[in-house]
């Protein structure tokens, strides 16, 4: 038993797979987005080929592995504005078309400067926001044009904030 323990200290458990099926980690190409991003990785990330890019729980983001580089950081910098502040939180979090809207500005922020604009994965409102590169048009377009958007952005069950 002894030596089982031992062995197991010296090889390292196998710790539990934090990629769905047909996503697997990729450390250098993580290293290559967080660097076209100018951001420090705020967890892992999964990529897979054809993947819906999204923010899994645990703070898990996915992205498609089939994405050019700096479609792939803007996407990847889109998912980190969702993630809690590393230091500690205001006194209340952004109303969801806040966060939402700021998400995908610093998306096309990013995709704008890098070249990046009319690659995979860009968003239908780019010509909007484009015409007026600001937040507010990111979220005047979702509740105009996205019905689903909207009633999940303005669920009772999503959290509220009154005091921002």
């Amino acid at each position: 038993m002894v030596g089982v323990l031992v062995l197991s200290l010296l090889l390292g458990c196998p710790r539990e797979a934090r990629c769905p099926a047909g996503s697997a980690e990729d450390p250098a190409r993580l290293a290559r987005l967080s660097e076209l991003a100018g951001r420090s990785p705020r967890g892992p990330v999964c990529f897979g080929v054809g993947a819906e890019p999204a923010l899994l729980p645990g703070a898990v983001a996915r992205l498609d592995a089939s994405w050019p580089d700096a479609a792939a950081a803007a996407r990847l910098a889109h998912l980190w504005e969702h993630l809690p502040p590393p230091a500690p939180a205001p006194a209340c979090a952004p109303r969801p078309w806040e966060q939402e809207a700021r998400a995908w500005h610093a998306e096309l922020l990013l995709r704008r400067s890098l070249g990046a604009i009319d690659q995979a994965g860009r968003p239908p409102f780019t010509q909007a926001w484009l015409a007026d590169p600001r937040p507010e048009t990111v979220a005047a377009w979702l509740r105009t044009e996205a019905p689903a958007a909207s009633r999940a952005l303005s669920s009772p069950r999503t959290p509220r904030c009154s005091c921002c």
